[in-house]
């Protein structure tokens, strides 16, 4: 192409251009979502699962949930304790979303405050008992049904060495998860 000729194919892409965005755009409104209506909910949740630390545990949480919209606001208390003693649990303040339906998802993160337990018998071991700070995080999908649900979650804390742990369960929901439009 000639240096002459930039100026030309300038002028033609300008011109299809304008053409183009003067057409009228049809929209098929069947393709938008109808509007989900997150409304507010407030729920009690408590369940058993298993847990990775202390090793092979079994893990349990209670927890209790306020939604306004696509936030929510969890406070839960959950834990986890081996055949031997050794456990580790938190106490945790969390917020984060949800997603909108009477089968939901919910995503939330925040400070918590973990005590862990070790089980040393007869022989002397370090750091045997203690607490630390660490962000808890508390993973769920759940189904509900008027006032009734179930839940899977994924939950624990990250933290100082003994004060983190991760756990899944199956748990019970009771209370009100909002109205659906």
């Amino acid at each position: 192409m000639k240096s002459s000729s930039y100026p030309r194919a300038l002028l033609l892409i300008a011109a299809l251009h304008t053409r183009a965005s003067a057409q009228p755009v049809a929209v098929d409104k069947g393709a938008i979502p109808e509007h989900r209506s997150y409304g507010s909910g407030l729920w009690l949740s408590a369940g058993a699962g298993l847990s990775n630390a202390p090793s092979n545990a079994a893990a349990g949480r209670v927890s209790l949930s306020y939604a306004s919209g696509a936030l929510v606001v969890v406070g839960r208390g959950a834990g986890a304790t081996d055949i031997d003693g050794n456990s580790v649990g938190d106490m945790a303040l969390l917020v984060g979303v949800r997603s909108a339906g009477p089968v939901f998802g919910t995503a939330a993160f925040g400070p918590a405050r973990s005590h862990w337990t070790r089980y040393c018998g007869f022989r002397s071991c370090q750091n045997p008992s203690g607490n630390a700070a660490a962000v808890g995080f508390d993973f769920g999908m759940h189904a509900t049904w008027i006032a009734a649900g179930l839940g899977l979650n994924v939950f624990g804390t990250a933290g100082p060495g003994n004060a983190t742990y991760m756990a899944f369960g199956l748990s019970l929901d009771l209370g009100w998860f909002g109205r659906w439009q």
